[in-house]
This record gives structure tokens, sequence and C-alpha cells, in this order.
């Protein structure tokens, strides 16, 4: 149940663009976090083997921790590798926001995952990893890397809906259409721009608790 009172049935929300450098990490914490607040249950899942979210959420890099590669792999359940608030000493995360890390290691995770499912679709893998958590978050965001990876395209297929993150200029432009191929519903596209108001302060003013609209978040 979330603060607000209500069974969970988590809305997916994809976070990417095929370019790099364009604030996905930072508007999925600040979107989980703003959401918190209102007493929603969030997941932030980092997909991203630059793993920012897990960085800007606290997490040393050099720590030893399981995450995405382990759950990728078969090897560990998704929420028996989630971090909760006081899991981990000395790291304080947002209320009401879970983590499900990312370390280096998922670099090579292509290459593992084409491995294992020879003769299957790894690009499927992700699907049922997530209706196993729906049950338990109002929010799940998947925090993508910038290509195409296998999680990467996973996440797409996997998510209910599709947040783009785009700076105003030609090339995060075009990795915005890279993106868009698939059958996935818009929750919007945030510009960022040096200057302008915290993404965290932007999503508590876009929000709206009643839920997400494909066409205006």
């Amino acid at each position: 149940m979330s603060e607000t009172g209500h069974a969970c049935r988590a809305r997916v929300i994809a976070v990417g663009n095929q370019k790099g450098g364009v604030g996905k990490s930072t508007l999925s914490v600040h979107l989980a976090a703003a959401l918190g607040e209102f007493g929603r249950k969030c997941l932030l899942w980092d997909l991203d083997m630059n793993r920012g979210a897990t960085l800007q959420l606290g997490l040393p890099a050099e720590m030893p921790i399981l995450g995405s590669l382990e759950i990728l792999t078969g090897a560990e359940d998704p929420l028996e590798v989630v971090v909760r608030q006081g899991d981990i000493e000395g790291i304080d995360l947002p209320q009401n926001v879970h983590l499900i890390p990312a370390r280096r290691n998922l670099e090579g995770i292509d290459a593992v995952l084409s491995a294992k499912y020879k003769f299957g679709n790894p690009k499927d893998i992700l699907r049922p990893l997530v209706e196993s958590i729906r049950g338990e978050y109002d929010y799940v965001f998947l925090d993508t890397a910038p290509n195409l990876t296998i999680p990467t395209v996973a996440a797409y297929k996997a998510a209910d809906y599709f947040l783009l993150s785009a700076i105003p200029e030609p090339l995060a432009v075009e990795g915005l259409n890279d993106a868009l191929a698939g059958d996935i519903g818009l929750a919007g596209v945030e510009q960022v721009v040096c200057g302008a108001p915290s993404l965290y302060s932007s999503a508590k003013l876009r929000f709206d608790p009643g839920g997400l609209r494909k066409s205006n978040w």
C-alpha cells in the first residue's frame, strides 16, 4: 500500500534518448523524489552502465553491490536487490524511493544475454521482471542507456509510457527520433536547458496526482 492508502499497481515509465548528456538520469531521480513527496511509492531501476541514477542517489561507484546485472542474468530476484532507506549506512534515499542500482559490469551485458538466450529473444527479458514488481510500487522508472543496448530496448518494450529527455540541439533531437520507434504511450518530452528551474521543482509543479495522460503529463 502507498501512503495514499490505495493498493499499488505501478505505472512503468522508461526514460530515454539515444544521446548521452541530456539529463535522463537527473530527470528520473527528481521525478521519483517529487512523486515520493506526494506519498507515491517509486522504484528507480538503473539500466545504464554509466550508472548515473545510482551515483546521484549517493551510492559510491566502487561499492560492491548487487544490481541490474544480477537480475538480468537471472542470478537474483528484483526485490532481493532493491536498495531501501536504511539498507546502506550513510546513504539517505528520498522519501518513498527505492533503487535497483547499476554497476560498470553492465558494459558486457549484451554479450552475456545474447549467449544466454541464443534461441530466444533477450529483448523481452524485462517484461516478466517488471510484472513481478508492479504490485509493490505506484511508479517504476526505467533509467536507460544512451544507446540501443539489450536492456534499453527491453525497457522500451516493458514500459507503459515513454518519457524523453532532450536539450535544444540537433543531435539530441535526432536521438528523440531514434528512440520513438515502437508502440508505447508518450508521457512527455522534457527539455533540459542550463539556467532553468530545477527538474525537481518542475516535476512537483507538473505532476497530476490523478494519473498520467498520454498526451499531457
